[in-house]
């Protein structure tokens, strides 16, 4: 039997409760540390809407078969005092499409699903967390990996040639960068140059071509 609770509708933050609903997925879930009062909310794989008593797959017409309740992997900017939400089709085969609005705008209806919201919750607007509906805060600059539930700090991966493009999206310059080679065990080499070129990238030069793994971790 599910659990039914009254409507919370004095709170446009804090809606469709007793729907015994939830979110899951989304693979490596980022949220930008962009200047000003708009980051961006980053996901990596499909994110699900998963509905109890029955529509977890769809309605009777498409048991088995539905992505109704999928969204699609996207990037999305959120402004300051934003939510983001879509609304829930049994019966429309399509997948869920993402609207953001100010927190006082938000519909309150019953096939309204709240995923996350942006408010000011500390002195500098830029700092604010991406809050999600599942309960965890996400940081400017900072990852969530909804698979392990861990935030994503490292970055490993193999490379061979004069220049190693190592792409980390880590969303952080302060990044610790460590090289190793090919043999067994592996032993710890040094590169010409380490360059940290963005936020998620860092460049390796050699004086000839090598063949290894580079580890990137991040600080903060």
């Amino acid at each position: 039997m599910a659990i039914v609770n009254p409507d919370l509708l004095k709170d446009p933050f804090v809606f469709n409760s007793d729907r015994n609903n939830w979110m899951a997925g989304g693979g490596v879930h980022t949220w930008s540390a962009d200047a000003g009062t708009t980051h961006t909310w980053s996901f990596t794989t499909p994110l699900f809407i998963c509905w109890l008593a029955g529509r977890s797959t769809g309605s009777a017409s498409h048991q088995g078969v539905a992505t109704y309740n999928q969204v699609p992997a996207q990037s999305i900017p959120i402004p300051l005092d934003s939510v983001v939400y879509v609304t829930l089709d049994a019966d429309n085969n399509a997948t869920l499409g993402i609207t953001v609005c100010a927190g006082t705008a938000l519909p309150q209806s019953d096939n309204i699903f709240v995923l996350c919201s942006h408010r000011n919750v500390v002195a500098t607007p830029n700092l604010n967390p991406l809050m999600m509906r599942w309960g965890n805060s996400i940081g400017p600059g900072q990852s969530y990996n909804a698979t392990s539930g861990f935030p994503t700090l490292g970055f490993a991966g193999n490379y061979s040639g004069v220049t190693w493009t190592v792409t980390h999206s880590l969303s952080s310059t302060d990044v610790l960068v460590e090289c190793l080679d090919n043999g067994t065990p592996r032993n710890v080499i040094w590169p010409q140059n380490i360059a940290i070129t963005d936020a998620n990238n860092v460049t390796i030069t050699w004086s000839s071509s090598v063949t290894g793994r580079v580890i990137v971790m991040k600080i903060t």
